[in-house]
């Protein structure tokens, strides 16, 4: 639900707050010398703001995760000729290929900031800019990140979200069933989110329409009478 998705992605949040350079430990040697000890902390920080990304990238596009893991910088349309404007004249496109699946896909807009923390984060670490070769998620070394797995089922826990309302346990497949649910939800012709997350309309209606009837009261009551 959005509410969940908000507690999700606010937990990410604040954990990005936690540790930052400034709270590095001190460390005093026997001989007097004095330093600051963060690369651990350093090192931490970016994989959160890699996980971060990743989750505001899915939730943002449907994609597949291995959809996401196969995204190279080549693959990030628009990019790197609008990255220098105005936030509002930014715009791009994700193109996919899966197992079977590929095509180009339409981003909710919120996606273009965590593609400038992927890239400034690259940039950080492996001290160039990214190639169009090069993995969009990548480790500090510049290789491609094969899962988030891990990382998510962690925040998933500490969100207290590690399962659905029917006891099932949830896993980054759960941001593209909240990215399509959404787009229903909020009234999106369902043909054009089959054909932008690369599914069917019967996929849609069996695996990924349980939106709350709640939600689209709207839709449900179009011409509803006033008594």
């Amino acid at each position: 639900t959005p509410e969940e998705f908000e507690k999700l992605f606010t937990t990410s949040l604040s954990r990005l707050s936690l540790i930052a350079p400034e709270a590095a430990k001190a460390v005093h040697a026997k001989d007097g010398r004095e330093w600051l000890h963060q690369k651990q902390n350093e090192h931490v920080l970016s994989n959160r703001v890699k996980l971060h990304s990743y989750i505001e990238i899915a939730a943002g596009s449907g994609m597949r995760p291995t959809e996401m893991k196969n995204l190279n910088w080549g693959n990030v349309l628009r990019f790197r000729e609008c990255r220098a404007k105005a936030i509002d004249e930014q715009d791009i496109r994700f193109q996919v290929q899966g197992k079977s699946k590929y095509g180009d896909v339409v981003p909710d807009l919120t996606v273009i900031g965590a593609v400038h923390m992927l890239w400034e984060r690259f940039v950080d670490e492996v001290g160039r800019e990214p190639l169009d070769s090069d993995p969009l998620f990548a480790d500090h070394t510049g290789k491609r990140i094969q899962s988030f797995k891990k990382g998510f089922a962690e925040l998933l826990k500490l969100s207290g979200l590690e399962k659905d309302f029917r006891g099932v346990a949830r896993t980054n497949y759960s941001l593209r069933h909240y990215y399509i649910s959404e787009k229903i939800a909020k009234g999106v012709a369902v043909h054009d989110v089959a054909r932008n997350t690369r599914t069917s309309i019967a996929m849609i209606d069996k695996h990924y329409g349980q939106v709350s009837t709640e939600r689209i009261k709207d839709q449900l009551r179009p011409d509803f009478p006033e008594w």
